[in-house]
C-alpha cells in the first residue's frame, strides 16, 4: 500500500489521502533496515512494516513483527489427563512473542547517512531459536526452564498418552509461573561515503529483564529468576580504494561474561533482534563469516548455536573482540583476487575446564572448573570455582580467494581458509565420546587443532 502520489511522474496510489509519501507492506517480508548485514536484524519476518518518506533526505521505517502467535498460550487451564496430538495443541508453552523496531535515516549532505533506532521485544515463555540463543549452559529452549509449570505431552511410542498437561496449574487451580523477558535496544548507525573512501560505525545498547527457572547445578537459589540484561556493542568497518586495489578493515567489541558469573542474576553478553548468520561477512571463511562456504562447521546450520560468532557477536557468554582486514585486486573488470586475515578474541577469558553442549560450555559431572574431582552427577553451568577463566584469544582466520565473472551473469568463486585455533577453543570432553564411541562418562582435556576449508561456486543471476 502506498501513500501519497509522486507529483513528477503521477503515478496512482492506493492510498492518496496520506499526506506523506510512503509505503506500507503486510505478511512475511524481509526487514531491509539498511544496516550491515546481520548487524540487528536480518532474514524475513511475518508482520507490518512501513516507510515514510518526509523529504528526500529523512526517512522513517517501523515495523511490528508477530514472533510467535499464542493459539492457548502456557497459561491456559487444560483438564487433567487430556490428550492432545502434538505440542503445539492445547496446553503447550508457546505465548505471544512480538517486538518493533523504529529507525530514522537523516541525511544532511550528499555521502553522510546517519540512522538512531530503537527497539523493543516482548518474549512469553518459550521462543524461537532465531530470537533467544542460549549460552553459558544455561537452557533457555524447551521445558521446564521458560515454562516451570507445564509438564508437555506425555506420549508413549504406540502413541498413547501416558501423562498428563499442566498438571501443577490445574491442581493449583490458579496461573502457571511467569517466564517473561523484556528486551530495549537503542543504536546508532552512521554512513560517510566520498569518493574512494568510506567509514560506517555502528554503536548498539541492550538492556531488559529476563524470568526462567533455575535448573538443578545452576548457581545461585532456585524457582524462577529474575535476570537483569546490559549489553553493548561497537562496531566500525571501512574501506579506502586505490586503483584496482581495495583496501578494508573492520572491527568489533562486544561485551560478555566471566566464567565465574550467575546468569540467572546478570547477562552481559549481546543479544541482536534477531540472528541469521552473515555477520562480519566477508572476513573469515573458517570462522563462518564466509565470502562462499557460510554453513561452516564452526557457524553450523542453525541460528540458535551459541558459538557461532557469524550469528551473533558473542562466542557463548564470552563476548566477542575482533579485528579484520582485507585486500582486493582487480586484474581485470572481470577478476579479482583477495586475501584476508582477521585475529579474533572473546571480551572475556573462556573457561577451557568446559565441555561442549547445545546449551554452550558447562562442566561436566563430578568436576569443577579447575578439572578438578568436585560433587555432582549433573552437568551444570559454570560457577565461582571458574574463577575469570584461561584464555581469550580464539584464533587467527586467514584467507585467501579470487572472483572470476566469466560470462553475463555467471560468477565463478574460489577461496581457501586456514583458522590457527587459539588457547580459548580448547575444552574437556568424554575420551569415549571423543573416540567416536558411546561416551562413558571420564573426561579428559583437548587441545584445539587448525582447521581448513576450501570452497568453490557457481552463481547465476538472471
Amino acid at each position: 500500500m502506498t501513500g501519497r502520489a509522486v507529483v513528477s511522474t503521477r503515478t496512482p496510489t492506493l492510498l492518496p489521502f496520506i499526506p506523506i509519501e510512503g509505503m506500507a507492506r503486510v505478511g512475511g517480508q524481509p526487514f531491509e533496515l539498511g544496516l550491515k548485514p546481520q548487524q540487528f536484524a536480518d532474514a524475513d519476518f511475518a508482520g507490518f512494516r512501513a516507510q515514510l518518506n518526509f523529504s528526500p533526505n529523512v526517512r522513517l521505517i517501523a515495523l511490528y513483527q508477530q514472533i510467535e502467535e499464542n493459539f492457548s498460550g502456557p497459561r491456559s487451564r487444560v483438564a487433567t489427563g487430556t490428550v492432545a496430538s502434538s505440542a503445539n495443541s492445547t496446553g503447550w508453552n508457546r505465548g505471544d512473542d512480538w517486538g518493533a523496531i523504529a529507525k530514522l535515516d537523516v541525511e544532511p549532505f550528499k555521502g553522510l547517512r546517519v540512522s538512531p533506532f530503537v527497539a523493543y521485544q516482548e518474549l512469553d515463555g518459550t521462543t524461537a531459536g532465531s530470537i533467544r540463543t542460549p549460552a553459558g549452559g544455561y537452557n533457555v529452549g524447551s521445558g521446564a526452564a521458560m515454562a516451570p509449570d507445564i509438564t508437555g505431552n506425555a506420549v508413549n511410542a504406540a502413541g498413547v498418552q501416558t501423562g498428563t498437561i499442566q498438571t501443577s496449574c490445574v491442581v493449583a487451580q490458579g496461573k502457571c509461573r511467569s517466564t517473561m523477558e523484556h528486551r530495549y535496544w537503542a543504536g546508532l548507525d552512521a554512513r560517510f561515503d566520498s569518493g574512494p573512501f568510506y567509514i560506517w560505525p555502528t554503536a548498539l545498547f541492550l538492556w531488559g529483564d529476563r524470568a526462567r527457572l533455575a535448573a538443578a547445578g545452576e548457581p545461585g537459589r532456585g524457582g524462577v529468576i529474575h535476570a537483569t540484561e546490559r549489553a553493548w556493542m561497537f562496531d566500525l568497518q571501512s574501506g579506502f580504494r586505490v586503483g584496482p586495489l581495495n583496501l578494508e578493515l573492520r572491527g568489533v567489541y562486544a561485551s560478555g561474561d566471566k566464567a565465574s558469573a550467575n546468569l540467572n542474576k546478570d547477562m552481559k553478553y549481546m543479544q541482536l533482534y534477531q540472528t541469521g548468520g552473515g555477520y562480519f561477512n566477508g572476513f573469515g571463511e573458517v570462522s563462518g563469516s564466509a565470502n562462499v562456504a557460510y554453513l561452516s562447521g564452526w557457524n553450523g546450520t542453525t541460528s540458535a548455536n551459541p558459538y557461532s560468532i557469524s550469528a551473533h557477536p558473542t562466542y557463548d557468554r564470552y563476548g566477542l573482540a575482533r579485528l579484520a582486514g582485507k585486500a582486493t585486486y582487480s586484474v581485470t573488470p572481470a577478476f579479482d583476487v583477495f586475501a584476508s586475515a582477521s585475529p579474533i578474541w572473546t571480551a572475556e577469558k573462556v573457561n577451557t575446564n568446559e565441555i561442549v553442549t547445545g546449551n554452550g560450555l558447562m562442566l561436566p559431572a563430578g568436576f569443577d572448573g579447575n578439572f578438578k574431582p568436585a560433587p555432582g552427577t549433573v552437568l551444570r553451568p559454570c560457577d565461582r570455582t571458574c574463577s575469570d577463566g584461561n584464555s581469550r584469544y580464539l584464533g587467527t582466520d586467514v584467507d585467501l580467494g579470487l572472483t572470476y565473472r566469466f560470462a553475463p551473469g555467471l560468477t565463478f568463486d574460489l577461496v581457501g581458509g586456514w583458522l590457527f585455533a587459539g588457547d580459548a577453543l580448547n575444552n574437556v570432553a568424554d575420551i569415549c565420546g571423543h573416540a567416536g564411541s558411546a561416551p562413558c562418562g571420564q573426561f579428559a582435556q583437548y587441545k584445539s587443532k587448525d582447521s581448513w576449508t576450501l570452497s568453490t561456486r557457481i552463481r547465476y543471476a538472471f
